[in-house]
């Protein structure tokens, strides 16, 4: 059995290396599906004898690059172990060793296994535990019997179950072994991360902006969050950068800036994204005034490139489009 680890990247060059430095200690093959990086990541990843490069073909934040990396890992033979996670989470590399020594046995063909999903608070040495962060667990992990699969319908942006379905249904739960996320450790950039994953759902559902301010709101800060310390125990094997929390904003600012040109910065007004300091303020040197953005009943203004007919369409609600469409072609 071959432990096989696979992770999409698109510019990921500031993350990347701890993330290959921790796998590199476990995993026998790590394969990297990268989506036209310009920043390095391709170069980093040649730096480690483990990792297998492909080519990411397809554009924005798909979910179809999950089953590109499946369909890769199955180029070797055999029931193999794999894990799919994200460039910006680490498994502790000692730890997992240690399970995969002493859980052996366990590790039969369609058993997946799940982890806690620890979200790392603006630190390296808090992570937040209330609400959907409480107690929090993903399965990423699967010993492969060559016939389970993912779904496969297309989804934007990937929020759907890393490991394929299984007539198995078999989950162990791995305690004691954290998946560290990183991303809220770069506050900032990911706050601007953030706002672009609403920003590419507004663009295709305009008439969503309420569902969509509701489905990332998980991401905003709260006076209320229960933070915890971090045990030192997560971090050993591996080291992550001194300035990591100080992380520059990354492409999907600039992809943002290029949407505001192109729509108007206000069409994007009912999303809650104004809180990001850049972007607040190139809505005031835009449009002159402040953004109501927590305001989640703001009208959706016309965007400068939308006909009436467009328009009139994303109001009326998504339950009597098709019937509209079917009034159409009458």
């Amino acid at each position: 059995m071959k432990k096989i680890v696979t992770i999409p990247t698109k510019n990921e060059a500031l993350t990347l290396p701890c993330a290959l430095e921790a796998l590199t200690q476990v995993f026998d093959v790590i394969l990297v599906a990268d989506q036209d990086s310009t920043d390095g990541t391709r170069d980093i990843c040649k730096q480690y004898s483990k990792v297998v490069l492909i080519e990411n073909k397809d554009k924005g934040h798909s979910n179809r690059v999950r089953w590109t990396l499946l369909d890769a890992a199955r180029n070797y033979e055999g029931n193999n172990l794999i894990f799919a996670i994200d460039a910006d989470e680490i498994i502790p590399p000692v730890l997992l060793n240690n399970y995969l020594q002493t859980h052996a046995s366990c590790l039969t063909p369609g058993v997946c296994l799940e982890f806690q999903w620890i979200q790392l608070w603006k630190s390296l040495e808090r992570y937040r535990d209330d609400g959907v962060w409480a107690n929090s667990w993903k399965s990423i992990a699967f010993v492969d019997d060559r016939q389970m699969d993912y779904e496969r319908a297309f989804v934007i942006n990937d929020h759907t179950a890393r490991v394929p379905q299984s007539s198995a249904g078999t989950c162990i739960r791995v305690e004691g072994i954290p998946l560290l996320h990183l991303q809220w450790v770069c506050w900032n950039r990911t706050q601007i991360k953030q706002a672009w994953y609403r920003c590419t759902e507004f663009l295709l559902a305009p008439e969503q902006g309420l569902a969509i301010n509701a489905k990332y709101s998980v991401s905003l800060d709260s006076p209320e969050a229960i933070l915890r310390e971090t045990p030192s125990s997560w971090f050993e094997g591996f080291s992550v950068p001194s300035d990591f929390e100080n992380l520059e904003p990354g492409w999907h600012l600039q992809e943002m800036l290029q949407w505001f040109d192109l729509h108007g910065i206000d069409f994007f007004e009912p999303l809650q994204i104004w809180h990001v300091p850049q972007l607040r303020n190139e809505f005031i040197c835009r449009m002159g005034r402040e953004p109501h953005s927590l305001v989640p009943s703001v009208p959706i203004p016309t965007p400068q490139n939308m006909t009436p007919f467009v328009l009139l369409k994303q109001w009326i609600p998504v339950r009597l489009k098709q019937q509209l469409k079917d009034w159409i072609r009458r």
